[in-house]
């Protein structure tokens, strides 16, 4: 592994449901060209008391029309983990409802608070504010969001980026339908308008039979040919915790991260990884090899149009 020759981030923690930790890294042409990670994430834990695990990570745009999306990126990620938590305590007692407004309404309080601090941000770096949608692009970013609660996992996201579940035998199974309708670099993104429709969530039962939950920023996924081989690499980073203790394999990460970028992508990589509690491995379903039946894809959305550019 090469030498991390940027800036990272990284937490480790234990959980109610888990060992988890996060590392962003500072990607390798970011570093070449003294450009700021563009990444950011954020997390409340309060299992122990038999509140959720929640976690945030986002990926700001970074273009030249997106210049302020380091700090849109850190603005998104502190603001969802708060409306979340805010989420849960006023419907943990109805996992239907909490769900129906994770799926409807979650994103749209994001955004709004969103754009009142991306406002204020502006304001305070003496920013033009004249045509607020000119700001909100700067600031442009996606989302991407996990909730853990005794019973199940809410995942939802926004843009590009992967959030994966890994079953007991490693293999791992994409969460969310990424769908085909965009081309290039284009992503789904806060500053989109109606962004709301762009969501898109689902809900995970629990105990899963899975062994992992896994979410990352495109700069990691970018870093392969296709899916398949990004699926191969998540299936080999959970041998690779499997054969060692989950805070060593995690102090490796760094690293490893950073020489994923330096030879792929280039880009920012943030990873997200928990590590479940009491696991049972159940049957896959018929005629469907590699699809965990404890995932339930339950009422994702997704819709065209797009403007970032991840």
């Amino acid at each position: 592994m090469s030498d991390i020759g940027g800036t990272h981030q990284k937490i480790y923690n234990h959980s109610a449901y888990g060992c988890y930790t996060i590392v962003s890294v500072q990607g390798a042409s970011h570093v070449k060209n003294q450009q700021p990670c563009q990444d950011a994430f954020a997390c409340l834990e309060d299992s122990e008391t038999g509140g959720p695990l929640i976690i945030a990570i986002a990926d700001g745009h970074g273009d030249k029309r997106h210049d302020m999306s380091h700090y849109g990126a850190k603005l998104a990620t502190h603001i969802a983990v708060h409306v979340l938590k805010d989420l849960y305590e006023q419907l943990k007692q109805s996992r239907t409802y909490l769900f129906r407004s994770f799926r409807d309404d979650f994103l749209k309080e994001v955004v709004k608070q969103w754009k009142k601090e991306v406002l204020a941000h502006a304001s305070a770096h003496d920013i033009d504010g004249t045509d607020p949608s000119k700001v909100y692009t700067r600031y442009g970013t996606t989302l991407l969001v996990a909730l853990v609660c005794e019973e199940e996992a809410l995942v939802g996201q926004i843009g590009d980026g992967d959030i994966l579940v890994i079953d007991g035998k490693n293999r791992p199974i994409p969460s969310l339908d990424k769908g085909d309708d965009l081309v290039g670099n284009a992503t789904y993104s806060l500053c989109s308008p109606e962004a709301n429709r762009f969501w898109n969530a689902a809900r995970i039962p629990r105990p899963l039979g899975n062994k992992f939950l896994m979410m990352s920023t495109d700069g990691l996924s970018n870093c392969f040919e296709d899916d398949d081989n990004f699926y191969k690499f998540a299936s080999s980073l959970a041998e690779y915790v499997d054969r060692h203790t989950f805070s060593s394999a995690s102090d490796a990460f760094p690293s490893l991260l950073f020489t994923y970028s330096s030879r792929g992508s280039g880009d920012d990589i943030t990873l997200a990884l928990l590590k479940f509690k009491n696991i049972s491995t159940p049957p896959y379903a018929a005629g469907h090899p590699g699809r965990n039946t404890s995932v339930r894809y339950d009422g994702g959305k997704r819709a065209g149009g797009c403007l970032g550019s991840g």
